[in-house]
C-alpha cells in the first residue's frame, strides 16, 4: 500500500511587536536633530567669541595698567632732588657738564633747555617729531604728546656703592644738589652724614608707530614692514642708563597719549590746588605752580577681531581722539587718571 507524503509549507507569522518608520518620520527626526545641533553649535560659537573678547580685554587692561603705573610713578617722583629746588640744582650745571650719548640736543638730557620745564615738560607736533635729535620723525606718532620727566630715584646709594659711570643727584639735604658721575661724587660735595646720592632718572615717554624697530627693512627706525608687516603703535621710553639715553618699547597697543597739567595760579592762598588744567603751562614761572597731571591713554587689543568695527571718538584727558586709520577691527578702551605732583610745589 502506497503512502503519500504531503509537505506543508508554513507561512512565517509576523512579529506583532515590530514596527517600521516611514520616510516622513525619518525626515522629521533628522530636521529636529539638525535644529538641536545648530543650537549647540551656536552656543559653542557664542561662548568662544565671548572668551576671545574677554581674553583680549584682559590683556588690554593689563597693558594699560602697566603703562599707567610706569608713567604715574615717574610723575609722582618728578622734581625729587633731595629737598633742593630746581634753581639750586640748575646753578651747578655750568661746572658739572656731563655728556650723554644719544642725547636729543647738546647737554639736553641732564640740563634741559630754556623755555622748558626741567622736572617735567610736554611737547607735541602735527608735522614731525619735536625731539628729532633723539626721536626720528618715523618713530613718532603725529599729534601725540611726548612727556619728559627728571628726578632722583627715591632710594639713595651709599658713596661706597655708586657706579663710576652712572649719574647721581648728590644732595646735601635741604641745601644744594649737584649732578655728578659716580667717579666724582666726593669732589663735588664732600662726604657727610646728610649727603645722599640719588640715581638720576631721565625718562621720555612717547608713542611710536611700531613695536619692534629693525624688524622690517629699516634697521634703526620704524617702517611699514615692522611687526610682520602690521606695525602696532607702542608706548616707548627713552631712559638714562649710565650716560646713554636708551630706547625701550614698554607697552604694545598704546595708540595715543595726552596730558594736561593742573596749575595753581594763586600761590598767595597757601593751598596747592589746581585752578585750571592746561597743556601749555608757563614753564619756569615763579607765580604758577603745577600741582597735578591729568593723563589719558588709548589702548587697543593686539588681536584682530573682524566682528568689531570701531568708529568711536574717545576722551583722553579732555581731548577728543578718533580711531587710527585702518585699525577699526580692534577692541580698544580709553584710560584717564589724575596724579598729584607732590614735588613740584618748589618749581618745575
Amino acid at each position: 500500500m502506497d503512502h503519500k507524503r504531503s509537505t506543508r509549507f508554513r507561512q512565517p507569522r509576523p512579529y506583532s511587536g515590530q514596527c517600521g518608520m516611514s520616510l516622513i518620520e525619518i525626515m522629521i527626526a533628522i530636521t529636529i536633530s539638525l535644529i538641536l545641533l545648530a543650537g549647540v553649535v551656536q552656543i559653542f560659537v557664542s561662548n568662544k567669541q565671548s572668551f576671545r573678547v574677554q581674553s583680549s580685554m584682559t590683556v588690554l587692561q593689563e597693558n594699560a595698567r602697566f603703562a599707567i603705573d610706569n608713567i604715574r610713578y615717574a610723575l609722582r617722583m618728578a622734581g625729587q632732588f633731595g629737598g633742593s629746588t630746581i634753581s639750586q640744582l640748575q646753578s651747578s650745571f655750568a661746572t658739572t657738564a656731563i655728556s650723554v650719548t644719544g642725547d636729543c640736543a647738546t647737554d639736553w638730557a641732564l640740563e634741559g633747555a630754556a623755555n622748558q620745564g626741567y622736572a617735567i615738560w610736554r611737547t607735541s607736533s602735527t608735522t614731525g617729531s619735536p625731539l628729532s635729535g633723539c626721536i626720528p620723525d618715523s618713530d613718532y606718532v603725529l599729534g601725540t604728546d611726548i612727556v619728559v620727566i627728571r628726578f632722583g630715584d627715591g632710594v639713595p646709594v651709599a658713596d661706597a656703592a655708586v657706579t663710576a659711570t652712572s649719574v647721581y643727584a648728590r644732595a646735601e639735604t635741604g641745601n644744594r644738589t649737584v649732578l655728578s658721575l659716580g667717579s666724582n661724587i666726593t669732589s663735588v660735595i664732600p662726604s657727610d652724614t646728610n649727603v645722599l646720592n640719588f640715581p638720576m632718572r631721565v625718562e621720555v615717554y612717547y608713542v611710536r608707530p611700531c613695536s619692534v624697530i629693525g624688524g622690517g627693512s629699516n634697521a634703526t627706525q620704524c617702517d611699514s614692514t615692522d611687526d610682520d608687516g602690521n606695525p602696532i603703535r607702542t608706548l616707548a621710553r627713552l631712559t638714562l642708563s649710565g650716560t646713554t639715553l636708551q630706547n625701550q618699547a614698554l607697552v604694545e597697543g598704546v595708540e595715543d597719549m595726552r596730558i594736561l597739567f593742573g596749575v595753581d595760579n594763586n600761590n598767595a592762598d597757601g593751598v596747592d590746588l589746581a585752578d585750571a588744567y592746561t597743556n601749555t603751562p608757563t614753564w619756569g614761572s615763579a607765580t604758577q605752580k603745577i600741582v597735578s597731571a591729568r593723563l589719558g591713554i588709548l589702548v587697543r587689543s593686539t588681536t584682530l577681531d573682524l566682528t568689531v568695527n570701531d568708529t568711536a571718538t574717545y576722551n583722553l584727558a579732555g581731548f577728543s581722539v578718533g580711531v587710527p586709520a585702518g585699525a577699526a577691527n580692534y577692541l580698544r578702551k580709553a584710560f584717564n587718571q589724575t596724579v598729584e605732583l607732590r614735588n613740584l610745589t618748589r618749581g618745575i
